[in-house]
Formats: C-alpha cells, structure tokens, sequence
C-alpha cells in the first residue's frame, strides 16, 4: 500500500513524457511533408519574363503535402499564449453582417467590438497594439473611418471621406493613412494619398499616383507604402512599392494573375502576398516562397506576428467557409485558429 502514492506518480510521469514526445513527432512529420513542398529554388532572376515565367511554372497544390492534425491544433496555440504574443483583431460575419471581433492569439476570447451594421468593414490594430481604425461603407464609396480603443470603448467617428479608395491604415508615429481615387480629365483614374491624426485633425495631402493602388500598408520604418495595383483588362493585379513621397514606384511581383494583400514583415526586409496561396517575397523581389495551406486553397489578408515568427492569414475550408491560420514563414506550424460557421477573415495582429 506505501508504493501506491510511487506508482501513481511513476505513471503520472511516464504519460507526460509519452504525451511530449508525441506532439514532437507529429511535428515532425507535419514539417517533413511541408518540405517537399517548399523544397523550390528561390526566384532570383533579375529580369521580369524570368520571373513570371519560373513563378507561374510553380504547382500551387500543396494540400496533399500537409498533415493537420488536432495535435497542432492544441499544441501550437498554447506556445502563443505562454510567449505573450498580443491579440487579433478580425472580420467576421458569424452574425450576419461583417463586424470587428478581438481574441486572444491562441483562439480564445473571441469577442465581438462592434455593431456597424455596413456592408464592408475592415480593421487594423495601431502599431502599439492600443487602438483600432476601421473603415466601414454602408453601400456608396464613402468610406467611414472610425477609431476606437482595443477592447472596443470609446468609439469615434473621425472622417467621411467621399471616393474613399482603401481602408484607414497607421504610420510608424500613430498617424492615419488613408486613399482617395479620382479621375483626370481623360478619365483615367489614380490615387491621392493622405495622413491625419488619431481624432481626425491635421488632415494632409502626401502624393499622388497615376494608378489605382489597393491595399496599401506603410513600411515598418514609414519610409515606404506597398500595395497592389492592376496590371491588364483582365483586372489581374501585382505587388508595386513606392516611397512615402510618391517617388521610386516599383514592381515587386510578375505573377500577372491576382496577387494581392501584401504585408510586411516587423523588420521590414520581406513581404507576405495572397496570391492563391500566401507567398513570401524580399523586399528586392527575390526569393519568392509559396506556404502550404489548408482546405480549398484560397487565402488571402497575411499578416505577420509581432516578432516575425508567424503569419496569419484567411483561408477558405472544405466546408465553404472561411476561417484564420496561422504559419511559420518557413512553411511549418500551420495551424487553424477559428472555426466558425460564417466567414471570419483579415486579421490584423498586434502586441
């Protein structure tokens, strides 16, 4: 009867260290046939047709290649809750129409922070991870930006901005971007740029461009905006980036398909796209990396962790819905984080 308290003990132990090592080696194996996939010579041509030609050569099946598993469903999550890394904040629809939603980075605590009641409405955490601004349209082209603290107080609509090309987005020093389109006498359309306070004051013309740049995000060292532009008639669209004052845009991707959503990375030297999949590119345009995904193999909105070590992005899943992973940039640790029978999408990740 005294070995009973050891015994229990000895076991207790023993399936601890069972336990261990099987989430090592289902980790393991998920990251070997990720391999196979990523196993791709880097894109380093310098000329254009090179590039789009050994891009487009590239198989975008990597489904096959994955193994998801409910063991990394439970295992990475808590490696994000027990490192600190910040919050999401998110789009979903769960609830009819698309409204803001935060949770904790391992899935938990999912809450919902507003009732706009639009027909498009996104969101981005300030570079503090303090406050968010949304950008919401009720069915015209005047975009609504609002600003509100992270835990969804203090609510404050601070701009209508009539021909509102893009959702509000931060600068380094807590400023709003936002986009204007308009059309030239030819009616060719292009892009104004602006900036203005948290509370909507000090509202600045930056530069123009001839072309109508989509999903812009300013670079972590505010020196550089990047975003998407179209390309052809088709509507195709590629990555360009161009300097805070307009000057030196340059093309990053010749995919000439749909490439969009670009983001950059926390040390400013890479750029994570949708493009079928979600890509990862330097910021020179070499060394294109496509990243394995999960269900129906259509993703969009990447975003990086605040250290760099992960990427969140929305995917479409086999039940026809859509719902937030997350990823190491070098292709392992896919791991689902919501599940949720409406469409949950564009999260923004923030310290």
């Amino acid at each position: 009867m005294k070995m009973r308290p050891f015994i229990i003990s000895f076991l207790a132990v023993g399936a601890t260290l069972f336990l261990v090592w099987a989430v090592a080696a289902q980790e393991a194996k998920g990251q070997a046939g990720v391999q196979s996939a990523l196993f791709i010579d880097a894109v380093n041509h310098t000329e254009s047709e090179s590039r789009s030609k050994d891009l487009n050569a590239v198989s975008l099946d990597y489904t096959a290649d994955i193994t998801f598993t409910p063991a990394f469903t439970v295992y990475l999550p808590a490696i994000f809750k027990n490192r600190g890394l910040g919050r999401f904040i998110f789009t979903s629809e769960r609830d009819g129409l698309p409204e803001i939603y935060v949770m904790n980075v391992d899935g938990t605590g999912q809450t919902r922070l507003t009732s706009l009641g639009a027909i498009n409405v996104s969101a981005r955490l300030s570079p503090d991870g303090r406050r968010i601004a949304v950008g919401a349209y009720y069915g015209d082209d005047t975009l609504q930006a609002y600003v509100m603290n992270v835990d969804g107080s203090n609510p404050t609509h601070i701009a209508s901005v009539p021909h509102g090309g893009n959702y509000p987005f931060w600068s380094p020093d807590g400023r709003i971007l936002y986009t204007v389109y308009a059309s030239n006498a030819s009616g060719s359309r292009f892009t104004r740029f602006y900036s203005m306070n948290v509370d909507g004051t000090a509202q600045t013309h930056l530069f123009d461009l001839d072309i109508e740049f989509g999903s812009p995000l300013l670079s972590p060292d505010g020196q550089r905006i990047v975003g998407q532009t179209i390309i052809d008639d088709a509507g195709h669209t590629d990555i360009y980036v161009v300097s805070i004052d307009g000057t030196g845009l340059t093309r990053l991707t010749y995919r000439e398909t749909y490439s969009y959503h670009p983001a950059w990375s926390p040390d400013g030297q890479q750029i994570a796209f949708a493009s079928g999949v979600i890509w990862i590119v330097n910021t020179d345009g070499t060394g294109f990396t496509p990243l394995p995904t999960y269900g129906n193999g259509s993703c969009w909105a990447p975003d990086w962790s605040p250290d760099g070590e992960w990427i969140a992005f929305g995917c479409g899943t086999s039940h026809d819905s859509e719902d937030i992973f997350v990823i190491r940039p070098d292709g392992t640790g896919l791991t689902q984080l919501i599940d949720s029978p409406g469409s949950d999408n564009t999260p923004s990740w923030g310290p």
